[in-house]
């Protein structure tokens, strides 16, 4: 299913198999650890700021849609994902 279509069909898909597909930067174990980092570079707080942290996340990895973007940011002001793989 191409973006188009899920965005006009909405997007059943898990958002951990979204995350799984992308590639994070060399360095990175998984897409939490690379999440950390872009919220701590660009010092947003997932806990409190949860639409700016999607935003920062988005605009960080372009590849990267907005349902999964969302449980990302989600899970990362929760504390989850020390160690853990998407």
């Amino acid at each position: 299913m191409g973006r188009l279509q899920r965005l006009l069909e909405g997007d059943r898909r898990d958002p951990r198999v979204a995350l799984a597909e992308i590639e994070w930067p060399e360095g990175d174990a998984d897409a939490f650890a690379w999440g950390r980092r872009v919220l701590a570079e660009r010092r947003v707080d997932a806990r409190r700021e949860t639409v700016a942290a999607v935003r920062a996340l988005r605009e960080a990895e372009p590849r990267l849609e907005l349902k999964p973007a969302t449980y990302l940011a989600e899970r990362l002001a929760a504390g989850a994902g020390a160690g853990a793989s998407a």
